[in-house]
């Protein structure tokens, strides 16, 4: 049994390290489809991960429209608190972690204009 994690082995800051990013399991295929819906019914998941970082670099896509279905899609394993924040902690800006492997620390906000949801990611 492999992995269930992103793992970066040098990959070339950028698209590549973008491509690699979306095919990894941190993203399924379905997140995918919801990042590029149109036409995408029989691409292959690194077809696919190409084609979104392709958009990305190309401004058709922005960081946020990425990351938000990825920080909402369900997974086996979640970790949270509950309250008020009484110190909102230093963040870097989460499109970096789109471009290359993060150091340890907060990303974000990652904002859903929908419901005004707010959304930051650790690294570890």
């Amino acid at each position: 049994m492999g992995s269930r994690a992103f793992i970066d082995n040098n990959f070339s800051k950028g698209k590549e390290f973008l491509i690699h990013f979306l095919d990894s399991p941190e993203f399924t295929l379905d997140t995918l489809r919801q990042i590029m819906p149109s036409g995408s019914s029989k691409r292959k998941k690194f077809e696919l991960a190409q084609d979104i970082a392709i958009a990305f670099e190309e401004g058709k896509l922005s960081s946020e429209q990425i990351l938000l279905p990825y920080v909402k899609r369900s997974r086996q394993w979640l970790s949270f608190k509950l309250g008020q924040v009484k110190v909102i902690p230093k963040q870097r800006e989460a499109q970096l972690l789109l471009n290359e492997f993060g150091d340890d620390g907060w990303y974000g906000s990652i904002e859903d204009n929908q419901d005004q949801s707010k959304y930051c990611i650790r690294t570890l």
